[in-house]
């Protein structure tokens, strides 16, 4: 993975203190019949942010949900079929905090999760 540097600048061209070290992405995947949980392992000092995530299932009722670590972030129900979703602002999860997108299924289900992970230098 790659990884590069972000400097702020204020308005006149000066840089801010406080370096924000950042990799290029990441996606995620994860296929199981009954539990897919796309997972991004939390990294110390980190917080990972989510730009977006794909979820399918072939269960009528199906759930999926958007975790920091074992907190719901956000979840609704799918029911069969699938869902592709990119947020219009990624969601940043909180620090330290590894980063899931899960769903169910009967027999086959799928979840993909994207984004990209910011750390202090």
């Amino acid at each position: 993975m790659q990884t590069g540097t972000v400097q702020q600048k204020d308005g006149q061209g000066a840089t801010i203190p406080g370096l924000i070290s950042y990799p290029t992405g990441w996606p995620a995947t994860h296929a199981h019949a009954t539990a897919a949980d796309a997972t991004v392992a939390a990294v110390a000092t980190a917080r990972h942010v989510v730009t977006g995530f794909l979820a399918s299932s072939d269960k009528a009722g199906s759930v999926v949900s958007l975790k920091s670590d074992s907190d719901t972030v956000l979840s609704f129900t799918l029911g069969v079929g699938y869902l592709a979703w990119t947020f219009p602002t990624p969601v940043m999860l909180a620090l330290n905090k590894a980063a899931h997108v899960t769903v169910d299924g009967t027999a086959a289900c799928k979840a993909n999760i994207f984004g990209y992970t910011l750390t202090a230098p």
